[in-house]
């Protein structure tokens, strides 16, 4: 694990020469097709612009109209070099940002997410945070949607077929995933530990590098607060406890999460990130904006 989650982050989106982009769409958008590749980049990019822990997004590309009109969102645009496919450019683009920018981690995301919101973007940017490399997999299972390399790592992009694989096989792991049951469980025995002050219970439950985040809001006014480990982190969650009996379990951009709404009016989110099946990073937050950007469902 690497020894500071709170790292911010290069986020490196290759983009086709539009003429040739969403090849596998011609039969639906056709003549339109690079529009809409456009589209979906300028989407991607807005998301990439909105998230905190995104120090900036670096979109490589050799298209005008493309570099233009990301440009113009605020994404910083270079040339595809050296010509030689994705992975080559993502190195190429991974080189610069670490010339510049080596205080940042680096991050390859793919341009084709036009639903992506900031605040999914950030949670796995934080759960990949922990690790030297990390990836997140696509929807399909054995692709990637985000690879990660934090600041001073070998960044070492295998996208193409059968990504998820080969990223594992460098032993990155997948950063944010695991099984949604496990996690869920692993929430409800986080509130059940500070509901009854069961401080090894609570500790079981935590990786040892675990980071807890609260924003001034929590902490009413003040700086953002930060804590690193897990003994600390469980001596934070315990001084909270007179709030537990006030949460309840949800689920948070699709996620499990506590919340805490009295009287029906939401006041305060925690959310979780995992290493395996140990929590790794807990945000607490309060922002009203912040809030308001989160899909909420109660549990059943």
């Amino acid at each position: 694990m690497t020894d500071n989650a709170l790292i911010t982050w290069s986020v490196l989106m290759p983009v086709k020469v539009l003429s040739e982009a969403k090849s596998r769409l011609a039969g639906l958008a056709g003549p339109r097709r690079g529009e809409l590749a456009l589209a979906v980049a300028c989407d991607t990019v807005t998301a990439v612009m909105r998230t905190d822990q995104a120090a900036r997004a670096i979109v490589i590309t050799d298209d005008p109209v493309a570099a233009s009109a990301l440009r113009e969102l605020g994404a910083q645009v270079i040339p595809d070099e050296p010509r030689d496919g994705l992975n080559a450019a993502l190195r190429h683009g991974a080189a610069i940002a670490a010339q510049n920018w080596p205080g940042s981690g680096t991050a390859a995301l793919s341009a084709d997410l036009p639903a992506l919101r900031p605040a999914e973007l950030a949670r796995a940017l934080k759960a990949a945070a922990v690790w030297p490399n990390a990836f997140v997999a696509d929807a399909a299972g054995d692709g990637t949607t985000l690879y990660t390399a934090a600041p001073g790592v070998a960044f070492r992009p295998a996208f193409g077929l059968a990504s998820r694989a080969r990223h594992r096989l460098q032993g990155a792991p997948a950063a944010g995933t695991g099984d949604p049951a496990l996690q869920r469980k692993a929430v409800s025995a986080y509130l059940a530990a500070t509901r009854t002050g069961d401080f090894e219970a609570l500790l079981v439950l935590l990786d040892p590098e675990v980071v807890i985040t609260a924003d001034p809001v929590v902490m009413r006014g003040s700086r953002p607060l930060t804590l690193q480990g897990a003994l600390t982190v469980a001596r934070s969650a315990m001084a909270a406890a007179p709030r537990a009996e006030f949460t309840e379990l949800a689920e948070v951009d699709g996620a499990p999460a506590l919340i805490m709404a009295p009287l029906g009016r939401l006041a305060l989110v925690i959310r979780f990130e995992f290493a395996g099946e140990a929590v790794s990073v807990i945000d607490v937050i309060a922002e009203p904006g912040r809030l308001a950007e989160l899909t909420i469902t109660l549990a059943g």
